[in-house]
């Protein structure tokens, strides 16, 4: 087997196993709906059997789509691993993958934290976090207006870091506001869209 077909049998099967959760979770849901529907007695009526098969089943789908998602995880994520570069030669050709390595890790650490509400599934625009390599991150908004992450010097551990702790920041032409959390931002975005002028006229 080639090269490109071993990679492409390897997403193949982590695609596989990424359905795997959903599949399971609907065919868990609907057997154990049925199954509280007709063990539900008559004397309920069929509104209320109804009722309890549908919120068994739903909640049996989700308990068993996040069992599986989470058992499937470290197979899903080493299937879609990349074939394994050649160790560095020196200093200097280690030290772009190094930097590679923490910018990732940044970007990753500024978005699970960010949706502190669902970090198993984050929104698609998550990959606007761009990492950087001193331990900070950025994600843009619009033109002029971007988030900023800094992690905790505990966290980091840099000489350039002492002093900081987690925050994230609203980086705009008014300065740098401290955000305590998404729906602060979404106040502040407001706030801005009312402070300009509606130029849409003209």
């Amino acid at each position: 087997m080639t090269l490109s077909n071993s990679t492409t049998a390897r997403t193949i099967g982590a695609d596989v196993l990424d359905h795997l959760s959903i599949v399971g979770g609907v065919v868990v849901g609907t057997a154990v709906g049925r199954f509280a529907h007709a063990r539900t007695t008559e004397r309920h009526g069929p509104i209320s059997r109804l009722a309890a098969g549908v919120a068994a089943g739903v909640a049996a789908a989700a308990l068993t789509d996040s069992l599986l998602a989470t058992a499937t995880g470290p197979v899903r994520r080493a299937l879609r691993d990349t074939e394994p570069a050649a160790p560095a030669a020196s200093r200097d050709e280690a030290r772009p993958r190094v930097a590679a390595q923490a910018a990732t890790d940044v970007a990753y650490k500024a978005k699970s934290r960010w949706y502190w509400s669902d970090l198993r599934n984050p929104a698609a625009t998550d990959d606007l976090w761009q990492g950087y390599e001193d331990g900070t991150a950025t994600y843009y908004l619009a033109p002029g207006l971007y988030l900023r992450f800094q992690p905790h010097h505990d966290d980091l551990g840099t000489k350039h870091s002492v002093g900081w702790t987690e925050q994230y920041t609203l980086e705009s032409g008014e300065g740098t506001t401290v955000l305590s959390g998404p729906a602060h931002l979404l106040e502040l975005l407001d706030s801005l869209d009312m402070a300009d002028p509606d130029t849409t006229g003209i």
